[in-house]
């Protein structure tokens, strides 16, 4: 009669997880992973920090302009690396201006 018959699993099937943003972006993509990972070798330090002349380690690769806006998403030109501080300014900053349009 052949091997018995497993139970279903309850376990749903696994998935890749995928971070996504407000304007779709798949920020676990292969592609935004590499450049992610060379800007992380190329600028170690908060960028915005760092006119300042303030050492602090980077925590997130920002996009300058935001691709909601229109930013090129894999141009390295358009990335820079930010503190959470910076980075949450920054952001805000973004939501306000959105926001008042």
């Amino acid at each position: 009669c052949g091997m018995p018959k497993q139970p279903p699993s309850s376990k749903p099937p696994k998935r890749e997880h995928k971070t996504w943003n407000a304007s779709g972006f798949n920020y676990s993509g292969a592609a935004w992973i590499r450049l992610r990972n060379l800007k992380r070798q190329i600028s170690p330090l908060c960028e915005l920090c760092l006119k300042r002349g303030v050492l602090t380690p980077f925590h997130t690769i920002d996009h300058i302009k935001s691709i909601l806006d229109g930013g090129e998403p894999y141009d390295i030109e358009n990335t820079q690396t930010l503190c959470n501080t910076c980075h949450r300014i920054k952001s805000a900053k973004e939501r306000h201006r959105r926001t008042k349009k």
